[in-house]
C-alpha cells in the first residue's frame, strides 16, 4: 500500500512538473518569437551548465542560427530570458528605452565591487554616475596626458632595454596600463617598468579565486542566475583582494592630507568625507578595472594586429610621422587629434577583439519592443527579464563588416560610419550605462601606440602559435596563447 502511495505520488509530481514546464516554455511561443528546442532540468542553457560551451559561444550560436530574426528567446532553467540581434532594437533597449532596461542583474557580495557603478542598480547606480562620470570627462583626460606621456617614456625606456629579444606583448600591455592607473586614478608611483612584480600586480594576484575555471564558473553562476549567487555569496574576487586594495587605496589617500589637486585622488578623498562608509573604494575599483585589465587585454590584440598587418603598421607611422613634423610634440593635445588613424586602429582592435563580449540587462518594468522582422505581434517584455545583447557576434557579422575578419582600421572613416546602422558598434556599449571610462582607454592606447611606432617596427616572433585561440574559463575575451613580439629599432 504504502509502494504504490509512492508511486502515485511521484506519477502526480512527474505530472505537475510537465504542466509546469509546458506553461513555462510556451511564453516565447506564445508571442511568436522563435526559440531553440528545450530540455525538461535546464531549459536551453544545458550545455553551458555543463561546461560543455561558454555563455558567449552559447549566445553567439544562437546570433548565427536565427539570422533572419530580430530576437531569439531561451530559456534559463524555466525563466525566459532573450537575445536581441537587430542593431535598430538593441538602440531602443540600450538608449530610447533605456528607462525599461536600467539595470543588469549580476550581483556580487564582495564590498567594493559591489559598488562599482557596472554591479549598482536604479537611483544609487544614478547617484554614482552623476559623481563619477565629470571625473572621466574629456577635459579631466586631458589633465591626465602629462601622467600617460611620461609611463609611456618609461615603457620605450623598458623596451630599449629588451635590445630586440621577443617579448610577452600581455606583459608590456599590463605594466603600461597599470602604471597609467597607478599615476592617473591614485596618485601613485606605480614603479610597473622599474620591478620585476610591482604593487599592483600582487594586489591582482591576491584575487582569492586564482583558478581560473572556478571564477568563470562563478562568472557564469552570477550572470544567469544572480539570486543563487547571492544566496550563497559567490564571490569573484575575495576578501584579500578587497583588503589589499582598501589598503592602497587608504595609503594613497593618506598621503593627499591637506593637499588639494584637482584630480581623480582628490575625488575620491572627497568622496570618503562625503559619505563616510565604502563608497570612495568602490569609484576607485571603477578606474582600476576600467583603466587597467580590459585596456591591457585591448592592448596586447592591438599589438598582435600591428605585429601582423604590416601594412597597418607602416601607414600608422606614416601619420605619426607626418604629424610629428608639424608639431613640437607627438603627445600635444594638436597632435594627438590629428592622428585618426591611430584612433580607428585602437577602435577596429576593439570591434574585431571585444574584451566583453556580450552586454547584459534587466527589464525594469513591462514594456512593449518594436515589431520584429517576421509575422505577428511586437514582442512584450516582462519586468525582471533577462535581456543579453552578443555584441561579438554582431561586430563579426559581414552584414555591417565586409569581411569581417580582416583588420581594417578604414573601416571607421567617416562615410564607412555612416553606412551602417547605429548600435552596431558596442566596443564600449552604448547609451548612459556605456562604459565611462571610454575616453581614458582610448587615449592610453592611443599614446602607448604612438610612442611604441614613433621609435620600433613591431614583428610576430616566431614562438606564437596561432590561432591564438581564446581562454574559455574567462568571461572575458583573453588569449589562449601568449602573443610573443619583437621590438626593432626603426632606420
Amino acid at each position: 500500500m504504502i509502494l504504490l502511495f509512492a508511486i502515485v505520488v511521484s506519477i502526480l509530481l512527474l505530472f505537475l512538473l510537465y504542466l509546469q514546464k509546458k506553461k513555462a516554455y510556451s511564453y516565447w511561443k506564445n508571442q511568436g518569437v522563435p526559440f531553440p528546442e528545450t530540455t525538461l532540468l535546464f531549459g536551453n542553457i544545458g550545455d553551458v551548465i555543463l561546461l560543455r560551451t561558454t555563455l558567449s559561444e552559447f549566445f553567439e550560436r544562437l546570433y548565427r542560427t536565427y539570422e533572419e530574426f530580430s530576437y531569439v528567446g531561451f530559456y534559463n532553467f524555466l525563466t525566459p530570458a532573450v537575445v536581441i540581434r537587430d542593431p535598430e532594437v538593441i538602440r531602443e533597449v540600450l538608449i530610447e528605452n533605456f528607462e525599461s532596461f536600467h539595470d543588469v542583474f549580476i550581483k556580487t557580495p564582495d564590498d567594493v565591487a559591489k559598488i562599482n557603478p557596472f554591479f549598482v542598480e536604479g537611483e544609487n547606480w544614478k547617484t554614482m554616475r552623476k559623481e563619477i562620470a565629470p571625473q572621466l570627462s574629456s577635459l579631466k583626460v586631458r589633465d591626465m596626458k602629462p601622467h600617460i606621456e611620461m609611463v609611456c617614456r618609461r615603457m620605450i625606456k623598458y623596451i630599449d632595454a629588451l635590445n630586440g629579444n621577443c617579448v610577452d606583448a600581455e606583459d608590456i600591455a599590463y605594466r603600461f596600463t597599470g602604471n597609467n592607473v597607478m599615476a592617473c586614478a591614485f596618485g601613485l608611483e606605480g614603479r610597473c617598468f622599474d620591478e620585476d612584480h610591482p604593487l599592483i600586480f600582487q594586489i591582482r594576484d591576491s584575487v582569492a579565486i586564482n583558478n581560473p575555471t572556478i571564477a568563470g564558473i562563478n562568472s557564469t553562476v552570477g550572470m544567469l542566475l544572480p539570486n543563487i549567487a547571492s544566496l550563497f555569496r559567490i564571490s569573484y574576487i575575495g576578501k584579500y583582494f578587497t583588503q589589499q586594495f582598501k589598503d592602497m587605496i587608504s595609503e594613497a589617500i593618506k598621503t593627499r592630507e591637506n593637499i588639494y589637486n584637482s584630480d581623480y585622488l582628490n575625488f575620491l578623498k572627497e568622496a570618503k568625507e562625503k559619505y563616510q562608509d565604502l563608497t570612495h573604494f568602490g569609484y576607485a575599483c571603477t578606474f582600476y578595472l576600467d583603466g587597467w585589465g580590459t585596456s591591457a587585454l585591448a592592448f596586447t590584440y592591438a599589438l598582435l594586429e600591428l605585429s601582423v598587418n604590416r601594412a597597418v603598421q607602416l601607414k600608422a607611422q606614416e601619420e605619426i610621422d607626418y604629424i610629428f613634423q608639424q608639431h613640437t610634440s607627438i603627445y600635444s593635445e594638436e597632435a594627438l587629434n590629428e592622428m585618426v588613424y591611430i584612433d580607428n586602429i585602437v577602435l577596429e582592435t576593439v570591434r574585431m577583439h571585444p574584451v566583453i563580449k556580450f552586454i547584459n540587462r534587466k527589464c525594469t518594468k513591462d514594456v512593449v519592443l518594436s515589431p520584429p522582422k517576421y509575422p505577428g505581434s511586437s514582442v512584450v517584455i516582462k519586468k525582471g527579464t533577462q535581456v543579453y545583447i552578443p555584441s561579438s557576434a554582431i561586430h563579426h557579422d559581414s552584414k555591417y563588416y565586409e569581411e569581417p575578419s580582416r583588420f581594417d582600421p578604414d573601416r571607421f572613416k567617416t562615410e564607412q560610419l555612416d553606412s551602417r546602422p547605429k548600435s552596431c558598434y558596442l566596443g564600449f556599449g552604448d547609451g548612459p550605462r556605456a562604459c565611462m571610462g571610454r575616453k581614458f582607454g582610448i587615449t592610453q592606447l592611443k599614446m602607448g601606440l604612438i610612442a611604441i611606432l614613433s621609435k620600433f617596427d613591431i614583428y610576430l616572433d616566431e614562438k606564437t602559435i596561432l590561432p591564438l585561440g581564446e581562454d574559455t574559463d574567462h568571461i572575458s575575451k583573453v588569449p589562449k596563447n601568449k602573443v610573443w613580439i619583437k621590438f626593432c629599432p626603426r632606420k
